[in-house]
Parts: C-alpha cells; sequence; structure tokens
C-alpha cells in the first residue's frame, strides 16, 4: 500500500511540473506585432500589411487576372502562384501547364512627398501587400497593365 501511494504522489508532481512548464513555455512566446518580410534580405524593413491597406479602387482594372482585391490586399486566386522578380516588381503566373506570366506586374512605391522609394512588395499567405522601411511612411501597391499604371492599395 505504501508503495502505491509513493508512485501515486511521484506520479502527480512529474505531471504538476509538466503542466507548470508548458505553462510557461505558452507565456514566453507571445506573437510578435511586427513581421519582417523574408523578401528584403533581413534589411529590417517592417510589414506594414497588419496595418490595414486601403482601396484606392472599387475593382481591379481590365487584364488583370488570377487576383481578387480583398480587404485592402491582393489576394491570389486558385491555381496562380506570386513570383517575385529581379526588379522588385511581382507578376501572377499559372501554376500549371508550364506557368507563364499573366497580364500586369505588381509594385510598390513610396507615397510620402519628397521620400525614398523605400517600399518592397511582400508575399505571404497567398497575399501581396506592401511593406515601408524606415525613409517611407506611407506605400501604394500599383498595377501595370500594358503602358498603363494604376494605384491600387495604399499603406
Amino acid at each position: 500500500m505504501k508503495r502505491i501511494s509513493i508512485f501515486v504522489i511521484s506520479l502527480v508532481v512529474v505531471s504538476l511540473t509538466l503542466a507548470l512548464l508548458v505553462f510557461a513555455q505558452k507565456q514566453t512566446q507571445k506573437p510578435s506585432s511586427e513581421k519582417i518580410d523574408q523578401h528584403t534580405g533581413g534589411s529590417g524593413v517592417q510589414e506594414i500589411a497588419k496595418k490595414k491597406g486601403r482601396n484606392l479602387v472599387k475593382k481591379l482594372p481590365d487584364g488583370v487576372e488570377g487576383v481578387t482585391l480583398e480587404e485592402g490586399k491582393i489576394k491570389l486566386n486558385q491555381g496562380y502562384k506570386f513570383v517575385k522578380k529581379e526588379n522588385g516588381k511581382v507578376s501572377v503566373d499559372l501554376m500549371r501547364g508550364g506557368g507563364g506570366a499573366i497580364a500586369g506586374d505588381w509594385s510598390c512605391e513610396c507615397s510620402s512627398m519628397g521620400k525614398t522609394n523605400d517600399c518592397k512588395a511582400s508575399i505571404s499567405a497567398g497575399f501581396l501587400t506592401c511593406i515601408s522601411g524606415a525613409e517611407c511612411t506611407a506605400c501604394d501597391l500599383s498595377v501595370t497593365v500594358g503602358k498603363v499604371k494604376q494605384a491600387i492599395v495604399a499603406y
């Protein structure tokens, strides 16, 4: 009887210790309010996608395919993928059949007066948004179809 009591007490102590460790671990893992875009090369550019973008248009221009305008962000449609280009622009391509760019190049530009272009495109969880660096406080996400460029979302 004495052995069973010691075993039960030991089991309770170990269980409580593990429960306290799990609880303490969860308390220290608070989500960060700022994310660093993996495509910026660690330049310290902060994501402003947490701050909801403001739609500048009611619908996307003719010729834009593979995406929809959703709550201040550009959402990728099923069957398409975002492709980041070397010049910082983003295109939308088909996922199957060898891909191929769909009409429209997306870019982020600083809209603050007298500021350098310190805005970058951010692709995360099927959404395209803009992030700004220290030199710019406001960015516009624009699309160019043919020779016509139009601002779509302001951040």
